[in-house]
């Protein structure tokens, strides 16, 4: 073996945690001691408005209370439902909010004076997602019924009703680039991808295990799937081809969200870890314990 044809192996050199980016690590070290808001029943949502000053709704048992981001204090209640609320969702003006519950109604709210301005019925099992869609005009909600509808806001009736999912729906998301096209999670492993123009599904993704949350990008190019301990990230157009899969939880991933400048991803789990990644190769630049 002539072993000039070899080169030697080049050893990499990582820089150590104290000349990475401390100025980051800095920033999300702010968060390792929350402050704690006490809500008199379980916390199904939370929910932040896209409008200055980005108030955020939580849904809590019979109500949804309307938070200021500054001093953490509730500014407004909102106790207009029977039955748990599940869900809520600010338009991107933060004019309204859309809210869903076990009482298998879609709600609408004005933010300023509270009132209600629909009351969308028919689902027939509870509602766990809602959103509007993206020109603010009408409204997207998932059910335990496994149907997901549209509605138009001005009439209150159904324009589309997508079926195909064979379990409880638990996430929606709407794409930013496409004004028609719908995302929906469900339970029974899969995301589909629809349009609503035709009420058919476009595209199929196996998760592998139950969904609990999805997000699109805002290229509107690909999205990220959450379920079980993994993450899942799928190029949609190139018909749903998988990026990026990995797992950095011990437990059930239960949300997802990017952060403001969408350069980093964060997920939530049952392990009680709040993980941060780079959306760039997916390595988790910070983790956070919540006790």
């Amino acid at each position: 073996v002539n072993m000039s044809k070899y080169k030697k192996l080049e050893i990499k050199k990582f820089p150590s945690v104290s000349q990475r980016d401390n100025k980051e690590i800095r920033f999300w070290e702010k968060f390792q001691s929350p402050v704690v808001v006490k809500e008199y029943a379980a916390v199904t949502s939370i929910s932040f408005s896209p409008a200055h000053p980005h108030d955020y709704a939580v849904t809590t048992g019979t109500r949804v209370q309307l938070y200021n981001s500054t001093t953490n204090q509730i500014k407004k209640t909102i106790s207009r439902f029977k039955q748990t609320a599940s869900c809520a969702r600010y338009r991107h003006d933060g004019q309204l909010l859309v809210a869903g519950g076990e009482e298998c109604i879609v709600r609408v709210f004005d933010m300023n004076s509270r009132a209600i301005l629909r009351q969308l019925q028919g689902h027939t099992k509870p509602v766990k997602c809602v959103d509007f869609t993206v020109d603010g005009l009408g409204i997207v909600s998932g059910s335990d019924d496994t149907t997901v509808k549209v509605w138009d806001m001005a009439t209150g009736t159904t324009t589309a009703e997508l079926r195909g999912h064979k379990d409880y729906i638990r996430s929606l998301s709407t794409n930013i680039s496409s004004t028609k096209m719908v995302l929906s999670g469900s339970y029974d492993h899969t995301i589909r991808v629809w349009d609503m123009r035709s009420n058919s599904t476009q595209m199929e993704l196996d998760h592998g295990a139950p969904v609990e949350s999805i997000l699109v990008f805002p290229t509107g190019g690909s999205c990220i799937s959450a379920g079980g301990n993994y993450i899942k990230v799928w190029d949609l157009l190139s018909g749903g081809r998988l990026l990026f899969g990995f797992s950095n939880h011990q437990k059930t991933i239960t949300a997802l969200a990017f952060d403001g400048s969408c350069h980093r991803l964060l997920s939530g789990g049952l392990d009680r870890h709040v993980k941060i990644y780079d959306i760039e190769n997916y390595q988790v630049k910070h983790t956070i314990n919540y006790p």
